[in-house]
């Protein structure tokens, strides 16, 4: 929703589209969209997200409001976030803590001939008929890419027949559909500047960032700019190095390196102290040593590698064979030889007790997680079942010892989660649903 511009943009050309736009140029269309979209100038209501990974459903009430070209407000269950344009607030209710965030001044603009012309060129609209949202008359249309490898396979939007706003989106791509529905919308109500200004509660903590844009770089700058080793695949599957992005928060440092083969992007990411993010349904392989994290990720493969508080992830619409190839030809660069020697993971800093058959498993919980209640009968099944196995529970809300040791090392963030270590790999399975599906398979092949 912060991106209201390029979204609502994409909307309004779908919108030219079913009136038969398509015998204008991409000028004119341009000039047309910029019209309808010129027309809404704030807008405000609710937006019921709902979410479902693999049988797992999520449902996020989020309150907005948006005032062009700049401003909004948001507020979840657990956050609000508000933007004056020149300040952005983001505020954590459940620790009292407010970032806030002083946003460049000069910031990308849209170019709307150029956005037209990519749309054009990537999508087929085509209109299945009227229906009501939330008591508005909305267009329902389904918007399928020209090219069946991109990103969604389908896309069904509800569209507001006066403004052209999106009201209800559905997306599926098999393993994930999500279902975004706007209510109690109201377009053009005169909302003031004053309300996109955000006050700390009392005594809540305040973290001041400046955001600078990200400028691209070449590699030699790009390794200037960062204080670990930038590793490179020497294969990389045709695919040639474009550009560099450096990111830099709180200490942590990221690096994005962009490699394009006609349209198609390889995105290799290497960050040093961000905290570990979950890769669903993601398999392992042992490459000489090395441990590979591997899943598909909507219409993409991505490959994880990490030692200790270094994490590299390869991304691309390429076969599982390839990515693999790509990540053996960056753990047999000598700048990943460089790295780990940089790595805080090397001289092992964790001191596990391994059992005989060398399988321990971690299980972190905590106590106030209905998903950690509901998947603890499973594991106490596996621990009668595997005797012979080391089961470990641990409580993150009292981490201490060998527990505290696993989770800063594979740098557990969200629970429940079940960190199987043995002796020559690690798996690290999280929610409740991969456990149940996958952790008995792993045992089995212990």
């Amino acid at each position: 929703m912060r991106n209201f511009g390029a979204v609502y943009l994409v909307i309004l050309l779908i919108g030219c589209l079913l009136i038969g736009c398509t015998q204008m140029s991409a000028e004119e269309i341009a000039k047309k969209v910029e019209e309808k979209y010129n027309a809404v100038k704030d807008m405000k209501g609710e937006v019921v997200i709902t979410t479902e990974i693999n049988g797992t459903k999520r449902v996020e009430v989020i309150k907005f409001t948006m005032k062009k070209p700049d401003k909004f407000w948001q507020e979840g269950d657990n956050y609000t976030i508000v933007s004056n344009g020149k300040t952005m607030w983001i505020y954590d209710k459940r620790r009292n803590e407010v970032v806030k965030v002083n946003l460049p001044e000069k910031r990308p603009k849209f170019d709307y001939g150029e956005i037209i012309k990519d749309l054009l060129k990537r999508n087929e609209v085509k209109l299945l008929g009227s229906d009501k949202v939330d008591g508005r008359d909305c267009y329902v249309i389904e918007v399928i890419p020209k090219n069946k490898k991109t990103f969604y396979v389908e896309q069904k939007l509800w569209i507001d027949k006066e403004y052209w706003y999106p009201l209800k989106i559905g997306i599926n791509y098999g393993e994930f559909n999500s279902t975004i529905e706007y209510k109690d919308v109201k377009f053009n109500i005169g909302i003031p500047d004053s309300f996109f200004e955000f006050k700390p509660p009392k005594g809540a903590k305040v973290i001041e960032q400046k955001v600078n844009m990200p400028k691209k770089l070449t590699l030699e700058d790009a390794q200037k700019q960062v204080n670990f080793t930038i590793v490179t695949p020497k294969y990389t599957a045709g695919y040639q190095f474009d550009y560099a992005y450096i990111f830099k928060s709180n200490g942590k440092e990221m690096v994005t390196l962009y490699y394009t083969k006609d349209d198609q992007k390889l995105i290799i990411t290497e960050s040093k102290g961000y905290p570990k993010m979950p890769l669903l349904n993601s398999t392992i392989v042992n490459v000489n040593g090395t441990t590979f994290e591997i899943a598909h990720v909507f219409n993409e493969n991505v490959l994880r590698i990490h030692s200790g508080d270094f994490e590299i992830v390869v991304s691309a619409r390429l076969p599982k064979d390839e990515l693999i190839n790509i990540g053996k030809s960056i753990v047999e660069s000598n700048e990943w030889r460089k790295m780990k020697t940089e790595s805080w993971d090397e001289g092992g800093n964790l001191n596990v007790n391994i059992t005989v058959n060398n399988t321990t498993i971690f299980f972190f919980y905590s106590p106030t997680c209905p998903h950690c209640e509901e998947v603890k009968p499973y594991i106490e099944n596996l621990t009668r079942e595997y005797s012979e196995i080391r089961f470990v529970y641990c409580d993150v809300n009292d981490c201490s010892g060998e527990c505290k040791k696993v989770m800063e090392k594979y740098r557990v963030m969200f629970v429940p989660t079940a960190v199987v270590i043995e002796k020559n790999n690690t798996t690290i399975l999280l929610g409740s649903t991969e456990i149940k599906n996958e952790l008995g398979i792993v045992l089995n092949k212990s």
